[in-house]
């Protein structure tokens, strides 16, 4: 490991050191074996001191890899993907802010974030338009044949296969289940 990594890994520990430090977590602090003395320390050191700490090259800390903990943030991290990428491709297909409100969360500000990083105007668009009978079957024909679907596949299926704006087909499926 180079001595910039070294230098670099033992900042971000003493910063995570001093950070649980000040948010109270001593449990955690005595699991990782940092004691109030080793605080009292660093906390002792000036800013010009720990520009010191770049020609120290042997790390504070020991580390172990835990495979199990790292496959588990690497499925996070997909999972996370995915489901970003699905939103895109809902706000691509006409979902509205509400919709995705609804179904995973999105809040105004994020939904008008995305769109513009999708290049789509971040304008309001209004009320969106009623299916006409042949959109409805159209709708309908997907939903059955897709039942086990989950639903924001589905919603990404239908879109993809009819042309018809997402919030266009949202509204009409809240208005079937009334």
């Amino acid at each position: 490991m180079s001595d910039k990594a070294v230098a670099e890994l033992n900042e971000a520990v003493i910063r995570f050191a001093l950070e649980l430090y000040d948010n109270g977590k001593t449990e955690t602090l005595n699991h990782l074996g940092i004691d109030k003395d080793d605080i009292v320390a660093l906390r002792s050191l000036s800013v010009g001191s720990m520009r010191a700490m770049r020609n120290y090259t042997s790390l504070v800390a020991d580390f172990k890899f835990n495979s199990g903990r790292a496959r588990h943030l690497v499925k996070h991290i997909q999972h996370e993907t995915d489901r970003l990428n699905k939103v895109n491709r809902m706000i691509e297909l006409g979902a509205s802010q509400k919709m995705l409100e609804e179904m995973v969360g999105l809040d105004r500000e994020d939904y008008r974030k995305l769109r513009s990083q999708l290049g789509i105007n971040t304008d309001s668009r209004g009320r969106p338009q009623a299916l006409n009978d042949h959109e409805s079957n159209l709708v309908n024909e997907i939903m059955i044949k897709n039942s086990d679907f989950e639903q924001i596949d589905l919603y990404i299926l239908i879109g993809m296969e009819t042309g018809i704006p997402l919030s266009s087909v949202w509204t009409y499926n809240r208005t079937m289940q009334m």
